[in-house]
């Protein structure tokens, strides 16, 4: 009879506290944080391999996100980025996603600093300018400001800073050469999955010079 009711006791235990009994979801601390560079879909995350947590891509890339799942004070967590036969489930725009303060105790206040960052891959935006001489075009993307001063050369290169995938970009002239006019093509578009290469510059002297 004895026993029986220390089982008793024992269950009931268990039913109020399932976190020491080795239950589930049952904690009152939140597993949060922020992330950024995650622009497009892809991105899942998981604590200690437990349910999926899908942060949708959103403008701008950043955002903040939540654990469903809470979990009990004092406890191990460990947010990794999941992982589907060896490969990660991240953006498929980015390089790399990293995370940072993402393992510890919760202690009695729970996790709410764990930082995502993914790394966007980037590529060259240029081009090709023709009939520039031996003056000197400004050209300019977004805050990016590129001065080529000619060589006397038919056609001269030149190359923007590098565009991350997604991004929109549109070159213009900021500065006219003196006495010419130049006028880009090929110059607006979003940057896909490769080098852009195709921008064209023409540069023609202005009429009475």
């Amino acid at each position: 009879m004895k026993s029986s009711i220390l089982r008793a006791g024992a269950a009931l235990a268990c039913a109020v506290s399932l976190v020491s009994c080795g239950g589930g979801n049952t904690g009152t601390l939140y597993l949060a944080g922020t992330f950024e560079g995650v622009t497009v879909d892809g991105l899942i995350l998981q604590n200690n391999g437990g349910s999926d947590l899908v942060i949708p891509g959103v403008a701008g890339g950043k955002g903040n996100f939540t654990f469903k799942d809470l979990v009990p004070n004092d406890s191990i967590y460990n947010v990794t980025v999941k992982k589907t036969n060896g490969v990660e489930n991240r953006p498929p725009n980015t390089e790399s996603c990293t995370l940072i303060d993402n393992s510890g105790n919760t202690g009695l206040y729970g996790a709410t600093r764990i930082q995502v960052r993914c790394i966007i891959r980037t590529h060259a935006l240029a081009g090709n300018i023709a009939g520039l001489g031996a003056d000197t075009v400004v050209l300019i993307n977004g805050l990016n400001q590129v001065a080529v001063q000619g060589t006397g050369a038919s056609t001269l290169p030149f190359t923007m800073a590098s565009v991350s995938e997604g991004n929109p970009y549109g070159i213009s002239v900021l500065t006219q050469p003196a006495g010419k006019t130049c006028t880009v093509t090929n110059g607006i578009g979003t940057m896909g999955t490769t080098d852009v290469g195709n921008v064209a510059v023409a540069c023609t002297a202005n009429a009475g010079t």
